[in-house]
């Protein structure tokens, strides 16, 4: 892979690795394999420690404030055929979303 990183497909990297595989029953939904596993976790794992030491905690839903809030959720969407790419335009996928409650100012 000596190639300029914009011209390097995720799907040929995927097709070494074997990351995931994409069912054709199930277009846009990614169904990894131990090794794309492994590295999405990992991820999860890295970005859930710089969100903590940010100051911000994984919960489901908010409960007193003020506080930072963040969590991974699979989100699904009814994408067209045509419009799915590989894993850069999915029907499902895991989010992450921040969100910081504070009381108003008076």
């Amino acid at each position: 892979m000596n190639q300029p990183l914009n011209l390097i497909d995720h799907r040929d990297i995927n097709q070494q690795l074997d990351l995931y595989h994409i069912n054709p029953n199930s277009p846009g939904m990614v169904l990894w394999h131990p090794n794309g596993c492994y590295i999405f976790e990992r991820l999860q794992q890295w970005l859930r420690l710089q969100l903590m030491q940010a100051g911000y905690w994984e919960v489901r839903s908010p409960i007193q404030l003020p506080i930072r809030y963040f969590d991974f959720s699979p989100l699904s969407r009814n994408e067209p055929s045509g419009a799915l790419h590989g894993i850069l335009h999915l029907r499902a996928f895991h989010q992450f979303d921040v969100r910081y409650h504070g009381e108003q100012q008076e």
